[in-house]
């Protein structure tokens, strides 16, 4: 099974934050999305591609990308109802 590198990237500190892995992009995003919800600013961060790893075989071959490559998703838009006041709808 394929399994590829991710990092955030901070645009504001101009670095990646720790490498993950997920099986593929829509994976990668539902792990990052709370991050960018809770973010006074979520267009300062973007989810970048590193590689891919096949995980049924020895981690002796992680096959990288020359450079990372930005995952293009699109975030919801955020609600103005609290959890409090849906649970009182």
């Amino acid at each position: 099974m394929n399994t590829r590198i991710y990092a955030i990237y901070d645009k504001v500190a101009k670095d990646h934050g720790p490498l993950f892995e997920a099986p593929n992009d829509e994976v990668a995003f539902r792990m990052i999305r709370r991050i960018k919800e809770l973010t006074e600013a979520p267009e300062e961060y973007r989810l970048d591609l590193f590689g891919a790893f096949n995980r049924s075989e020895q981690l002796s071959k992680i096959d990288l990308l020359p450079s990372p490559e930005e995952v293009y998703f699109t975030m919801p838009p955020k609600s103005n109802v609290t959890n409090k006041e849906a649970t009182n709808v």
